[in-house]
């Protein structure tokens, strides 16, 4: 399994999504590589408000989730427009010394160990 994330950084907070208890970076599942950057300004687009553009790879992460081995794509992004503008989901920006306070995922634990 794949999974493709966006990191989305502004004045030194991450974007982040509430997904049950847990704060995630926005992401997709999708295996096809020619397609990822397209989706992923979609989703960021039709779930938050933002457009944004995929800069360049950030990191790639393996995770262990339900005995199931994860990778895990992360692309930085820049910001086109800046006002988040969330639909049906918790979402804004934290610090990462905000987010060491929360239950977040595995994969923004190892983005933040890198920030």
């Amino acid at each position: 399994m794949v999974l493709n994330a966006c990191l989305i950084i502004k004045d030194n907070k991450i974007l982040v999504f509430k997904e049950g208890n847990i704060w995630n970076l926005p992401y997709i599942d999708i295996d096809d590589p020619d397609r990822v950057e397209i989706l992923l300004k979609k989703y960021v687009k039709d779930n938050l408000g933002l457009l944004v553009d995929i800069v360049q790879i950030f990191n790639t992460y393996q995770i262990l989730k339900n005995d199931k081995n994860i990778n895990v794509n992360v692309y930085e992004a820049n910001l086109v427009n800046e006002k988040l503008d969330p639909k049906n989901i918790e979402a804004n920006f934290f610090s990462v010394d905000e987010l060491n306070n929360n239950e977040v995922s595995e994969t923004l634990k190892f983005v933040m160990s890198e920030l």
